[in-house]
């Protein structure tokens, strides 16, 4: 019954709507993972960057709102932020069965025409207007200042179209719980959890834990709001070796931090790396830390697991979903570098099994994805 739906609804006309296509990270992956689902689906977005359109969505029919067309778009694209909304209104969708808007932002705001459904999958409501508890690296543009002079205003305004936004939607499903329950504070709305899928063809399992290397690993983007700053010093005070693979603003910042705490035999700093160094990384590490404080699902860490690898995590957010304390993982209670600190010095005492890391790992693949997502549809195609 299961594949005969899936064969059905490959036939779909489906448009994708993404918040927009500028940098590579899980909202992009799962653009692709609904591509796959629906493969004769249309992208549309705000707007895109060439190279990631040519490296990631090659074949992919992706089209662009009038944002993309606006004079010196990428010098003032800061300033045309608060154009999306309207360029989303705008879009033509006339003629899909199904709009399935992938957003932490504005992609929510399209226009369903008559006859269409729209699935909206809830990334996180936007954490500016909701829970500003991320990077505050463009604080410095005119812009920003601008804004924070009526902000009081503005956000409830703007707070009250996210929501009507959202409320719109024939159904609206989170990509973990930990979204689920921001759903229902902030929309009022119950939302069905679809876990995203995690890629894990590239990822080398390493079914030895002994022969983990006596270094730990973090990947991903280098920004403050990432808890960065706390696992480095608690790798330094602990006395144990980090590597960090990733770019992002707050890079310099943390290489100042570490000459200071004359750290710099203890900490690495590697760039970006591509997949397959990603997976050699994981494949070697004695455990990846997880140090950000209020992630929506957190990849990594099941990528971590699908390689054997165990997670030292901050106890919040969507990882204590995915990862199962002292079973796959550990974690650490307090955000703080003292509470990192004391599970570093510890963690010689944990033992894992690779084989149960994989094991829950498995659980957030592709085909429990597609299977959740063909339910999901048959449902809301069904509504009145």
């Amino acid at each position: 019954m299961k594949n005969s739906k899936k064969k059905k609804f490959r036939d779909l006309k489906v448009a994708i709507i993404s918040d927009e296509l500028q940098f590579w990270g899980g909202a992009q992956d799962d653009i692709i993972a609904f591509t796959k689902v629906f493969p004769n689906s249309t992208i549309y977005t705000s707007i895109y960057e060439q190279d990631v359109l040519e490296k990631h969505f090659q074949g992919k029919d992706v089209r662009a709102s009038f944002v993309q067309r606006m004079p010196f778009e990428k010098r003032f694209r800061e300033e045309y932020f608060v154009l999306y909304p309207l360029a989303f209104r705008m879009l033509n969708l006339k003629g899909y069965d199904l709009i399935i808007s992938v957003s932490s932002a504005f992609a929510k705001f399209v226009k369903t025409p008559k006859g269409a459904k729209h699935f909206l999958y809830c990334l996180t409501p936007p954490r500016y207007l909701w829970l500003d508890t991320r990077s505050d690296r463009h604080t410095y543009k005119l812009s920003y200042k601008i804004y924070s002079l009526f902000k009081p205003l503005l956000h409830g305004y703007w707070k009250r179209r996210d929501k009507n936004a959202a409320r719109r939607a024939d159904m609206i499903a989170a990509n973990s719980k930990e979204v689920a329950k921001r759903i229902a504070k902030f929309y009022e709305l119950d939302a069905k959890v679809l876990y995203p899928p995690v890629e894990m063809d590239y990822i080398k399992f390493n079914p030895d834990y002994s022969s983990r290397e006596d270094w730990f690993f973090y990947v991903g983007r280098v920004e403050k709001y990432k808890g960065v700053d706390l696992m480095v010093k608690a790798c330094i005070n602990a006395k144990k070796k980090l590597k960090i693979a990733g770019k992002g603003s707050f890079v310099e910042d943390l290489k100042k931090m570490v000459k200071e705490l004359e750290g710099e035999k203890y900490v690495e700093f590697l760039g970006y790396v591509d997949d397959n160094e990603k997976a050699n990384l994981l494949f070697k590490c004695k455990a990846l830390i997880f140090p950000v404080k209020d992630e929506d699902f957190g990849i990594v860490p099941i990528e971590a697991n699908a390689a054997g690898c165990p997670v030292l995590a901050f106890a919040g957010g969507g990882v204590l979903e995915t990862i199962v304390d002292g079973v796959t993982g550990e974690f650490f209670k307090e955000h703080s570098a003292n509470s990192l600190q004391n599970e570093l010095e510890k963690w010689s005492s944990y033992s894992f099994d690779p084989e149960k890391c994989k094991q829950q790992a498995e659980k957030f693949g592709f085909d429990v994805f597609e299977n959740k997502m063909v339910e999901l549809t048959d449902e809301i195609l069904k509504k009145d």
